[in-house]
């Protein structure tokens, strides 16, 4: 048995390879693992569905021996809660078809000892080129201690229900407010903060439904998203706007979880929100001061460049684009796709003596450097080219910015221009040379005159 395991282990260790090489290669891998509390790791390979790969603490968050457990899919979903199994491919498949389909769901495991192991289990599908999931990355954390705390938090407000006094004196002074929603999304509880805001009356709002509180362009968000939220347990952050009885609306931002009866059945959410409407227009303003240094990015009639602390080159103008013949989106290390001489030395640009690499690297601005450069599309060109770090308030490097300029038209002029003064210069010289020759064969008729006893014949004037 220890052998075949072993065999198997060996046959399907490519898939740990290229998870390591996917980390090394693509930002957004790391950025998920990083941004994920990991209580296991697995990587499925979606083509070959019985092979998965689980990383040993997959296995030591539910007691198990990780040299015990095969890399295979079926290893783990015999020991999920097979109510949670039948979630969790309802979701798989829905993030197969739509990628903003989060694949983020609560389920629970059953532990070697036998206790329940509660484990947030989140999943992103790798696509090939044409947009089919062919493997599946996914981490895992364990809820199992927060669980354990709603439960308590569960017991804690019983014990403040028998304090009815206690909890409605709370209840009704809350700073926030507060809603709570049966199964089918209709009011079954609000504090006077809530009504103080919305200004409605109670008896206006328990028993309706949540979407008739809504603006028309959220309703649909709601219908969406509320069912997902019984499934997941919780929300953080979520955005509504709010409909006031005086027919104006508010931008609010809900916190909530939902609360279980004792055998785990849904009960109602309990949720907080804050008005957020000043924070929304601030985000519209900054958002309409981005549109705008967008179109001047766009209409500049120079090349604009952006690149960020790394070097990378991640956005370029269509006067930039046009210089070039291209938007190459290059990381630092392939500069050398570039090619370009110092103008007028005809001294070629190394790929690690570019201006763009000196400021990154040493934080200089480099300015009206002069090249000839050999555009993407085949023709050459002069360009005057600078390059100037972006700091932060504490002089860190953020990125930089590099401005191009084409003066191949105004070379030519140039040139032009000092070809045809060659020319004046040259035709001066001949015309002063050819009047000096006739001065001297003037002087030598008057001194043959002279000698003849004749009158000079040419007034010199020296």
């Amino acid at each position: 048995m220890a052998y075949a395991n072993e065999k198997l282990k060996t046959k399907v260790m490519y898939l740990k390879k290229e998870l390591y090489e996917l980390i090394k290669t693509d930002e957004s891998i790391f950025d998920f693992i990083q941004n994920s509390s990991l209580d296991g790791l697995w990587y499925w390979d979606l083509e070959n569905p019985e092979n998965e790969w689980m990383n040993a603490k997959f296995w030591t968050v539910l007691g198990y021996n990780p040299d015990d457990m095969p890399h295979l899919s079926a290893a783990w979903q015999g020991i999920i809660h097979q109510d949670d199994l039948k979630v969790a491919k309802e979701n798989f498949t829905k993030h197969c078809k739509d990628p903003n389909h989060p694949y983020d769901q609560i389920v629970r495991y059953t532990h070697k000892n036998g206790s329940t192991v509660w484990i947030r289990c989140r999943g992103l599908a790798i696509r090939d080129e044409d947009g089919k999931p062919i493997r599946m990355l996914g981490a895992h954390q364990d809820v199992t201690e927060l669980k354990k705390s709603e439960h308590a938090l569960l017991k804690a407000n019983e014990k403040v229900h028998e304090s009815e006094e206690k909890y409605r004196a709370f209840y009704d002074n809350a700073p926030l407010s507060y809603q709570s929603l049966d199964e089918n999304g209709c009011f079954i509880d609000i504090n006077p903060m809530w009504l103080k805001t919305l200004g409605y009356q109670r008896s206006e709002v328990i028993g309706k439904w949540f979407g008739d509180f809504l603006h028309p362009d959220y309703v649909g968000h709601f219908r969406k998203n509320f069912p997902d939220f019984k499934i997941r347990g919780y929300v953080s952050h979520v955005q509504f706007k709010l409909r006031r009885k005086d027919d104006s609306f508010i931008h609010v931002a809900y916190e909530g979880c939902i609360g279980y009866t004792p055998d785990g059945k849904f009960k109602q959410t309990y949720c907080v929100f804050k008005e957020i409407t000043e924070l929304k227009q601030a985000e519209e303003v900054l958002k309409s001061r981005e549109n705008l240094l967008n179109k001047i990015f766009d209409i500049l009639p120079i090349g604009l460049w952006f690149a960020d602390a790394n070097g990378r080159l991640i956005r370029g103008n269509p006067a930039g684009v046009k210089i070039w013949g291209a938007e190459p989106t290059v990381s630092i290390e392939d500069y050398g796709v570039f090619k370009a001489r110092h103008h007028p030395s005809g001294k070629e640009i190394e790929p690690d003596n570019w201006a763009l690499a000196h400021t990154i690297r040493k934080g200089v601005t480099i300015g009206d450097e002069q090249l000839e450069i050999d555009a993407f599309d085949g023709q050459k060109k002069i360009i005057l080219n600078y390059t100037a770090p972006v700091l932060d308030e504490q002089g860190n490097i953020q990125g930089a910015i590099v401005v191009n300029q084409d003066i191949t038209a105004r070379k030519k002029a140039e040139d032009a221009l000092k070809a045809k003064m060659d020319e004046l210069e040259r035709f001066h010289k001949l015309m002063v040379g050819r009047e000096i020759t006739m001065v001297e064969l003037k002087k030598e008729v008057n001194d043959l005159l002279n000698q003849l006893g004749k009158h000079r014949k040419y007034k010199i004037v020296e």
